[in-house]
């Protein structure tokens, strides 16, 4: 079965990941994580199209944001972890990968508990040496220490998935809207020609579509 999907935002990214739907304030979360920037949008779920209200701009790629239940967000740095509280202010970046190291933070989410995971990917060559790890109220453990990319991580009651892949070049999706209903679909220009451009203009944008199911509600991140 296939579904149509429309383009749903006027801005064009470099590497669109990480949606997070925020049902309390009725926000959309994404980053660029080349660009290092996160997101703020406001979906219509009439339409499916995303406004954008907001953007936060890091000094590194962005790889992955999470929402507390307060409003606060947790935004994985290119090697650090930063709280933005709500008034947009950033706490000091808590270290996750050594200084110098070729690697970078990767995908994250919340998992059923309020606790924060986030995975790294090599910028090299190397494989086998990244990690998986959880941050909670007291601190940071690694869960596995062995990956090549961490990515796509999800839950089934207490059982955790993360996927182990070589291939960098993938992007996300995310149930969002009132009814979880809308599946936005964030998308990447990176190593696109200017023909692959040309034949898809819309290279780069957010996308939303109507599958005719409804996802779950993602659990907020719970830092205390």
């Amino acid at each position: 079965m296939t579904y149509a999907a429309i383009p749903a935002s006027a801005d064009v990214h470099a590497l669109g990941e990480g949606p997070v739907w925020d049902p309390v304030r009725g926000r959309l979360l994404w980053v660029d994580i080349v660009a290092g920037v996160l997101h703020e949008g406001v979906l219509d779920p009439g339409t499916g199209l995303v406004t954008a209200t907001g953007r936060h701009a890091f000094g590194s790629t962005v790889a992955a944001v999470a929402v507390a239940g307060d409003g606060r967000l947790i935004v994985a740095e290119k090697e650090t972890l930063t709280r933005v509280d709500l008034d947009g202010r950033r706490t000091e970046p808590a270290r996750v990968l050594p200084d110098g190291v070729r690697s970078r933070l990767n995908d994250g989410a919340v998992d059923p508990a309020g606790r924060f995971l986030v995975g790294s990917l090599a910028q090299d060559d190397r494989g086998g040496e990244e990690v998986l790890v959880r941050l909670d109220r007291t601190g940071l453990t690694h869960l596995d220490t062995d990956l090549t990319l961490s990515n796509g991580l999800a839950w089934i009651g207490e059982r955790l998935y993360s996927v182990d892949t070589g291939a960098p070049h993938t992007s996300s999706v995310a149930f969002a809207g009132p009814d979880l209903d809308l599946l936005v679909i964030t998308t990447s220009t990176l190593g696109l020609t200017e023909a692959d451009l040309a034949a898809h203009p819309d290279s780069g944008r957010l996308f939303t579509c109507r599958p005719g199911v409804r996802g779950l509600p993602t659990p907020y991140w719970n830092p205390f």
